[in-house]
This record gives C-alpha cells, structure tokens and sequence, in this order.
C-alpha cells in the first residue's frame, strides 16, 4: 500500500514539457528543395548526354 502510495505521489509530481519549435533545418531536409535538386540533376544528365551526341552522326556514302 506504501508503494502504491508512493508511485502515485511521484507520478503526479512529474511534469513534462514539450514545446514544438517551428526549425528551418538544413535545405536538404525539405522535401520541395530536394524536388528541385532530383529535377535539376537529371536534366543536366540529359543535356550533356544530349550535347555529346550532336557530333556523331553517321553518313552512308
């Protein structure tokens, strides 16, 4: 009965805080930054592999 007692006296003097903050965080971290990288990157892959193909052209003579 003491224990009991005991517990609940210590679980009412708990107090927890949780206060959210609103961080920006690091650019990566946002999911529209990291769109724009995917979307960026990949059309620099297809332009350098577009521009290397302008000069290899095959002639039938």
């Amino acid at each position: 009965m003491r224990l009991i007692k005991l517990l609940l006296a210590t679980a009412q003097e708990t107090r927890i805080d949780v206060t959210p903050h609103d961080s920006q965080g690091a650019w990566y971290t946002h999911a529209i930054w990291t769109a724009i990288g995917i979307i960026v990157l990949v059309s620099l892959i297809v332009l350098i592999s577009v521009l290397g193909r302008r000069d290899r052209t095959t002639s039938v003579k």
